[in-house]
């Protein structure tokens, strides 16, 4: 299992952001509601093995800001 540290900042208002990441057969190996805050927020998921995997941020206000590893190849 390999874990990586993501940030998020959201906005203070609304419901609160979901974040779901699956691999590269459309499983997924990670969900989590995010609550709002206007500070940045870290959190780790933990995925099986090094490979393709796909994040998806649902968020319903204007925007929100992610901060990844620089190490981490991100697209």
């Amino acid at each position: 299992m390999r874990s990586i540290t993501l940030g998020i900042q959201t906005g203070a208002h609304g419901p609160a952001d979901r974040v779901t990441v699956v691999d590269r057969d459309g499983k997924t190996v990670f969900t989590k509601e995010i609550p709002l805050s206007a500070e940045l927020q870290e959190f780790q998921i933990d995925v099986p093995a090094s490979g393709y995997y796909s994040m998806t941020v649902f968020d319903q206000k204007r925007m929100f800001s992610l901060q990844v590893p620089a190490r981490l190849p991100f697209v």
